[in-house]
């Protein structure tokens, strides 16, 4: 600081030299402080947005983090499906990824990070064992699928890889160096023009039939059945709608669908009546059934027909000499669990995305989402509308629900088996406990039939003991009662 006798004898030049030189340093702090920043080109929204309805939200959240989807992608998802929603205005509802977040804390949907902070993956050399036992031959990108969709877990597939590792190494090198298939080529235009008609499989005691349709473009099954064949065409109900042709493979077995899928599109439009909405693939030409079904028999079956056999093997049955009781109890038992199973199998393939291929010009990405939403991937979708009446209509003369081909068991014994079901307690069926509570259940039947009071009647009505069973060549006829065969003729057209 100078003093006032320095400042009396400095040049009249120093002065405002220095002073303006602290308004030069000083102008800058006092803009930036005291002016509002500046903001080119950008206008306030004339109105807050904000989050669509909880109750619509929360499972399309929960459905896309199944899918294995981030909490990026899921917001940009169901983005798409706000401008895509008829009663939803974009400029009303937003979401980011940050809402998502806080969505799946509210439905206890725990990222990776937050799972292994908590301890929750310590567990999963156990899982992986217990998983096992129903899929010996499942790899590592469908165990992630697996435990992310039935437990809610989401584990990385490389630590998977490195677990099933040290858990069952022969068995993941044999699955490095599975045999290839044949390839060959399908043509479709897009999604629902085409459908294969149920495949069929018997497999396991007592003809277990698993039939299943495969999805042509996004490659994705559609609600494969246990037990006995349906004319009315797969997935119709679920997705109220059919594809413009079905195909199949040729035999009178197919008649049923055939004729059942062309009776539909015919009652929506006439000008297609006289002609037959189907396809016969021969040998060798019906490519999409025999892969899906390469895939089911590798996948689904090994473990589960081992456990179905493990009751011959402890002794409590013989499916070569089983009585009309022994049969109907297996029956009862495992044909549902075995389609709880199957649904469960199929939600995992559906919502596994398969690995990428120069060979194939299908669109890449997790087949429900294909399905569901095509024109997000540049298809078009050919799916013919239907109202449920029509359906219902067609049902109750192609597949009446009340025909006897259709009956899992006889009347009278699903009455006495549900009592004795009941009594034990309605224990859970499982891979575990099949054959306990079979042996269960048929201990109560004997015990039951055994007491003869003195009139000489047994104490329950048996007489369903009696009842037809029906052999695999009776099921075909009796399904083919129900379908008008086609003349010579009728097939050369199609």
């Amino acid at each position: 600081m100078l003093e006032s006798d320095e400042l009396a004898s400095c040049s009249p030049q120093v002065l405002p030299v220095a002073v303006g030189d602290q308004v030069s340093i000083l102008l800058p702090v006092l803009l930036f402080y005291c002016l509002p920043p500046f903001r080119p080109n950008k206008q306030r929204a004339p109105f807050k947005t904000k989050l669509p309805p909880q109750a619509w939200l929360d499972p399309l959240v929960e459905k896309y983090w199944l899918d294995g989807e981030n909490d990026v992608k899921i917001a940009a998802l169901i983005t798409l499906d706000i401008e895509e929603h008829p009663r939803l205005d974009p400029k009303k509802f937003t979401i980011g990824d940050s809402s998502v977040k806080r969505a799946r804390d509210r439905l206890g949907l725990q990222g990776t990070r937050k799972q292994v902070k908590e301890g929750v993956l310590d567990n999963i050399p156990e899982m992986i064992k217990n998983i096992c036992v129903s899929f010996p031959n499942m790899g590592a990108r469908h165990m992630v699928a697996f435990l992310r969709i039935r437990h809610k877990l989401r584990v990385p597939e490389a630590a998977l890889l490195k677990i099933l590792g040290e858990i069952e190494p022969e068995a993941v090198a044999a699955r490095k160096h599975r045999s290839t298939f044949k390839r060959g080529i399908f043509y479709s235009a897009s999604g629902f023009e085409i459908t294969p008609d149920p495949a069929e499989l018997s497999s396991c005691p007592f003809s277990l039939r698993h039939l299943a349709g495969v999805h042509v473009t996004c490659t994705s099954f559609l609600l494969p059945r246990r037990w006995r064949a349906s004319p009315v065409p797969p997935s119709s109900h679920t997705f109220n709608g059919i594809p413009l042709l079905s195909f199949s493979d040729t035999g009178k077995g197919n008649n049923g669908i055939a004729n059942c899928h062309s009776s539909i599109r015919q009652q929506l439009d006439p000008t297609l009546r006289g002609t037959l909405q189907h396809k016969w693939f021969y040998e060798k030409m019906n490519i999409k059934s025999e892969i899906g079904w390469a895939q089911v028999r590798q996948g689904f079956s090994p473990g589960f027909e081992d456990i179905i056999l493990q009751g011959q093997v402890l002794g409590l049955i013989d499916f070569d000499q089983a009585t009309p009781i022994e049969i109907f109890l297996f029956r009862w038992l495992a044909i549902p669990w075995l389609q709880r199973e199957l649904d469960e199998w199929r939600s995992l393939f559906n919502a596994t995305k398969r690995r990428a291929s120069k060979h194939k010009i299908l669109p890449q990405g997790i087949p429900d989402q294909i399905r569901s939403h095509p024109r997000r991937f540049n298809l078009d979708n050919y799916m013919v509308s239907v109202p449920p009446e029509l359906f219902d209509e067609m049902e109750a003369i192609w597949a009446p629900p009340d025909h006897a081909v259709f009956n899992l068991t006889p009347p009278k014994f699903t009455e006495l088996v549900t009592e004795f079901y009941k009594q034990l307690g309605q224990p859970i069926v499982g891979a575990k406990s099949l054959w306990i509570v079979y042996a269960q259940l048929l201990q109560k039947f004997e015990q039951e039939i055994s007491l003869i009071p003195l009139d000489g009647e047994p104490k329950i009505d048996t007489s369903f003991v009696d009842e037809h069973l029906y052999t695999d060549d009776e099921e075909d006829k009796g399904e083919a009662v129900l379908a008008a065969e086609f003349t010579d003729d009728e097939e050369e057209t199609g």
